[in-house]
């Protein structure tokens, strides 16, 4: 008998476990950690935190993001390596996104307003406003958050740079899928980054 509790594995044979393990692989799934991911979520899962009030700025460059993902570390994403959806072992999914930020205006106010999507679809591609998931598109998971408040935003020089935001996901099927990160700061610029890849091939 296969005991594996982070997948939800126990008490069955060795044939039926290594079909769930591998069918979990060719999903692009793996098995997360037994504790709450929220642990290890940079805001512990809040929706939001602090208020978010725009305010008047003096004429600024555009802001320019850069979707990453990644629990403990900032890493950039591509077709041929997407976020990672991971696979609890209370049957739930989740991923753990996140994103660089240039230009950042700090000294007028420390906070950013981040959403984070992730679709379906095989007509589904980014559009406007990007901080919805557009018509044509699966919804699997949305989150908006305010950070730079009561948590402060991860900075090297005028760059922030952030991961480790959980995104619970519903259950995805194989395909054209489609993550995206909108970012906004209270001067009301707004930036956004996305990326299209087929899942189930990685």
């Amino acid at each position: 008998m296969i005991h594996h509790p982070r997948c939800g594995l126990s008490g069955i044979g060795v044939a039926a476990a290594v079909a769930v393990l591998t069918g979990l692989a060719g999903l692009g799934l793996t098995c997360g950690p037994g504790e709450d991911p929220c642990d290890d979520d940079r805001l512990g899962c809040a929706a939001a935190q602090d208020s978010f009030d725009y305010i008047a700025c003096p004429e600024l460059g555009p802001l320019t993001v850069t979707l990453g993902a990644g629990q403990n570390s900032f890493r950039t994403v591509s077709e041929a390596s997407p976020p990672e959806i991971e696979f609890g072992f209370q049957g739930g999914q989740h991923v753990f996104l996140g994103f660089r930020v240039g230009d950042v205006q700090l000294d007028l106010d420390p906070k950013i307003r981040v959403t984070m999507w992730l679709a379906e679809g095989e007509d589904c591609s980014p559009g406007a406003p990007t901080n919805e998931v557009p018509i044509g598109c699966q919804s699997l998971g949305i989150r908006q958050v305010v950070m730079g408040g009561r948590v402060p935003l991860q900075v090297a020089g005028d760059v922030v740079e952030e991961s480790g935001l959980l995104l619970f996901v519903d259950p995805p099927s194989r395909g054209r899928h489609v993550v995206s990160v909108e970012v906004e700061d209270v001067c009301g610029r707004l930036a956004s980054d996305s990326l299209i890849y087929t899942y189930g091939e990685h």
